[in-house]
């Protein structure tokens, strides 16, 4: 049972990162989130299954893990994924609106500090 809400946790996770990575469009943060969201499943996954098989690895409990999230992919999904997408909408038009200032900062900079040739 532990593993069916460790896979369906793992789902929810995923789709957070997701969103979360599409929402701020910079490649190396994208990288890093998905690089640590890699780095803490696995350290959970092998926490769980140590801790419920009294230190010997059982097959079914990594394959179980990994049906739950497929089947959380197949279906929820679909609904939570927009859902988190939606959260992060704020967070985009923000970070658009920051970047377009720099950029009109960047011009005006270059208009006041030109030298003559």
């Amino acid at each position: 049972m532990a593993f069916s809400f460790l896979g369906f946790g793992f789902g929810v996770l995923f789709d957070f990162v997701t969103a979360l990575g599409k929402s701020i469009n910079i490649k190396w943060i994208t990288f890093l989130l998905d690089f640590l969201l890699t780095v803490f499943s696995s350290v959970v996954l092998g926490c769980v299954m140590i801790a419920y098989s009294n230190g010997n690895f059982k097959g079914w409990f990594f394959t179980l893990s990994v049906l739950i999230f497929v089947i959380y992919l197949l279906t929820l999904h679909r609904i939570l994924y927009p859902l988190f997408s939606a959260v992060f909408l704020p967070i985009r038009k923000i970070l658009k609106k920051i970047a377009k200032k720099l950029k009109n900062n960047e011009k005006s900079l270059k208009k006041v500090l030109q030298f003559d040739k």
